[in-house]
């Protein structure tokens, strides 16, 4: 029971981060952007930037009730610039557990993406717009479907826009 009641609190929390505004932070103060949760199998992902003064950090939450270990990644750009793609395990035993991606500046007017991603699988994107549209990172695709267009690989993405 208190794996279903804390998973339903990150549910909320990945809701309620993922309408946060534009971030800006003082020196002292972190402001943090998450994407909403985005359910995987029996695992849920979400993206994050947390901005500090002029400091940036990228991560990715990975939140399962079931115990394994889920490879991931995470992606980071700091406006058009690549910041860098980390890759690693994270290993979940019914909790939630964070996986470091990167620091880059925060300069007001500049928007930073975090991409949480499962490497390997084939999946959707990220849910872009209200019409069902997704965002694809570009270099997160997999094989031609039967279509031929490039396959998505399983991610979320967050954007967070500094404004001071």
């Amino acid at each position: 029971m208190n794996k279903i009641v804390s998973t339903l609190g990150a549910l909320l929390i990945g809701t309620l981060a993922a309408t946060a505004p534009a971030v800006s932070a003082s020196a002292s103060a972190t402001v943090t952007k998450c994407s909403a949760w985005k359910p995987v199998g029996d695992r849920y992902l979400q993206s994050c930037v947390d901005v500090t003064g002029t400091q940036a950090t990228t991560y990715g939450l990975v939140s399962s009730t079931s115990t394994g270990d889920v490879p991931v990644g995470v992606l980071s750009h700091n406006g058009a610039t690549p910041v860098g793609d980390t890759r690693g395990t994270v290993h979940v035993a019914g909790n939630t557990v964070r996986f470091d991606g990167h620091t880059t500046t925060a300069t007001a007017g500049q928007t930073i993406r975090a991409t949480l991603y499962v490497p390997g699988r084939i999946g959707t994107g990220t849910l872009a717009g209200t019409d069902g549209a997704t965002y694809c990172e570009p270099t997160l695709t997999g094989p031609a479907g039967p279509d031929g267009k490039r396959q998505c690989i399983e991610q979320i993405t967050v954007w967070a826009t500094v404004t001071g």
